[in-house]
């Protein structure tokens, strides 16, 4: 959901799309771009889990949540999962491109 949209149509490098625009990528620079975006979007991920986890153990101005249990499954049960898509809204929340910062 954190990915920019503009990283899964990537796949060689860039074509101009004007004159003026600037040059194509390099496969260098794609996989550059794509590793930036993806340590971002898992920074992304983490925040907001540590936000829901801060508001449950009741540090975000709230009684928080008594314990009462956790599942437990057996090793590796996440990767045996089909890959599903994201929902609509997930899917129109990304961003179009990449930030301003990594185009330079």
């Amino acid at each position: 959901m954190y990915i920019p949209r503009s990283l899964d149509v990537i796949t060689g490098p860039e074509k101009p799309k004007e004159k003026d625009s600037k040059p194509p990528l390099s496969k260098a620079e794609i996989k550059i771009k794509r590793e930036q975006a993806t340590r971002k979007a898992k920074k992304q991920i983490k925040d907001t889990i540590d936000g829901w986890h801060k508001m449950y153990r009741g540090e975000k101005d709230n009684k928080g949540y008594f314990y009462v249990g956790q599942i437990e499954r057996e090793p590796g049960w996440l990767e045996k999962l089909p890959k599903r898509k994201l929902c609509d809204a997930a899917d129109k929340s990304r961003p179009e491109e990449l930030e301003e910062e990594q185009k330079q």
